[in-house]
């Protein structure tokens, strides 16, 4: 007999809505890393629950912080749940480490009524011991990988069984129909497809993605929602109308291309080849719309849950390891990379993303090479009291809040400017000068009101005065966001003197 609990969806969403694509800022958040346990040889184990996200995590941490949607890790059902649930069992229920139906819906409710939206993790290239082996595997599964090659080899299960798309269509409809499921029960504003290059399968995926958006906007007219696919190759294209059938295939795609250079400017190991863009064709790449039609159609983030390779670890971890040859204590100026990292992120045309504990630079993964380690360990969120983190952490909630409140920051202009053409005469040759200028420009002329500016010194140089062209003069409106307390730019007509010091980003609002 099937029980089903009451539940009241009464007052879930908030006076003024919840935010449109184009205005959220993503926290991708493992449940397992709310709260810190230990298991019998006193280690930490993440022990997090659906009740402890809400009353010891949203009101006290996520809500402050002032992200407004929450990307949660697979919280269905999985026999993995230690290794974040890539590789879901139950496809229609929550992982009962985690809680139940009941603890879910009152987690998604809790989050909508701070105007919080909540994108869902779904593994649908495969799963791991799932019933459906049993009852049926020839139309769910592949036998072999090689029997649905892709352009580089055989499809890859991780360590799970694949799912069938190509000759039999059950399991196609078995997602879009818990994809439905998950909209009408749980009120899930979006999802992220894991693994988008192995499912390998443009139709399916275009298919999900405009069954998904139907039901979503049947149940909730005018409500935003958005299918994010993760595709480590990059294609832009599947998110406009050269996709496939001539119309997207999904809303939205990791940008993973932005992750690895906002990480090699903030340390300055940002490395060219010849015959290759330059520096600041990276750059330009970097903060504007690039190859995506919209900013809401890449997720422009500088950390996730990815964590295994050396270039892939947590933003701390990774600016520490590049400045240890470098001579000196490289804590301070990895927490000034750690900001500058944010500041671009938070400032691109793009929808920014971070992974939970980044804010304040947490760090308990000290052997990098261990990648199950990182994964199972949960986030230390005591450590955001610690002096440098929580400097660290108020500057980031001051960029997190201009990036929702400021409408300029919700469109897709962005002008370079000072310099020559927005960088500093020597900024793509080696071992030289950093320095490069933006605005996002809301649409107005550039020295209009309204407007962001950004100015940055990616190289381990203090550079006490910077001269630079300043179109907007004299403005009592001019305010820094996520600063440390430096003398605001000396302005002298056209002309502005702005301070800047090692591996800083400037962000001024007028």
């Amino acid at each position: 007999q099937r029980i089903r609990l009451p539940f009241s969806w009464d007052n879930e969403v908030p006076p003024g809505g919840l935010p449109q694509n184009n205005q959220i800022v993503i926290y991708e958040l493992p449940m397992r890393w709310i709260d810190a346990g230990e298991d019998g040889l006193n280690r930490q184990v993440g022990l997090g629950t659906f009740d402890k996200a809400i009353f010891e995590r949203l009101d006290q941490t996520i809500v402050p912080l002032g992200v407004n949607c929450i990307e949660l890790l697979p919280v269905q059902d999985s026999p993995d749940t230690l290794n974040w649930g890539y590789g879901t069992r139950f496809f229609f229920a929550p992982d009962i480490d985690m809680g139940e139906a009941f603890d879910l819906k009152l987690f998604v409710l809790r989050c909508h009524q701070r105007g919080i939206r909540v994108i869902m993790d779904l593994v649908m290239n495969h799963a791991k011991k799932c019933p459906l082996r049993d009852l049926a595997f020839d139309s769910f599964f592949l036998r072999d990988g090689n029997e649905e090659p892709g352009p580089d080899g055989p499809r890859l299960g991780w360590g799970g069984d694949i799912f069938r798309y190509r000759s039999v269509g059950a399991a196609k409809t078995f997602h879009c129909d818990v994809a439905e499921f998950l909209l009408n029960e749980y009120h899930i504003d979006g999802f992220r497809l894991d693994e988008f290059k192995g499912i390998d399968n443009y139709e399916f995926v275009q298919d999900f993605t405009e069954n998904a958006w139907a039901k979503y906007q049947a149940a909730f007219p005018g409500r935003p929602f958005i299918v994010i696919a993760e595709d480590s190759w990059t294609r832009s294209d599947i998110t406009t109308s050269r996709g496939y059938r001539g119309h997207r295939v999904v809303d939205s795609i990791w940008d993973f291309k932005f992750r690895e250079d906002v990480r090699r400017l903030a340390s300055d190991s940002l490395d060219t080849i010849f015959g290759q863009p330059s520096r600041s064709d990276h750059v330009r790449t970097l903060v504007s719309t690039g190859p995506y039609p919209d900013m809401a159609s890449h997720v422009a983030y500088c950390t996730s849950h990815d964590v295994e390779a050396d270039n892939e670890q947590r933003l701390f971890s990774f600016f520490v390891e590049k400045l240890k040859p470098l001579g000196g204590d490289p804590s301070l100026l990895g927490l000034d990379q750690v900001h500058a990292a944010f500041a671009l992120t938070l400032t691109a045309a793009g929808i920014p993303m971070f992974l939970a504990g980044e804010e304040f630079a947490d760090l308990h993964d000290t052997d990098h090479r261990d990648w199950r380690r990182k994964m199972s360990d949960p986030v230390d969120w005591e450590r955001a009291d610690e002096p440098g983190r929580r400097d660290l952490l108020g500057r980031i909630r001051d960029l997190i809040w201009l990036r929702r409140h400021h409408s300029a920051l919700q469109r897709n202009e962005v002008q370079f400017f000072a310099f020559v053409g927005g960088f500093h005469p020597n900024f793509d040759q080696n071992d030289e000068e950093r320095l490069f200028a933006f605005c996002r420009t809301g649409g107005q002329p550039l020295g209009s009101g309204g407007q962001v500016i950004v100015v940055a010194n990616c190289r381990r140089q203090d550079y006490p005065d910077v001269w630079m062209d300043w179109p907007w003069g004299f403005r009592p409106t001019l305010r820094e966001r996520g600063g440390i307390g430096q003398a605001m730019p000396f302005i002298a007509g056209s002309q502005a003197k702005v301070p800047l010091a090692p591996f800083q980003v400037r962000v001024f609002e007028v």
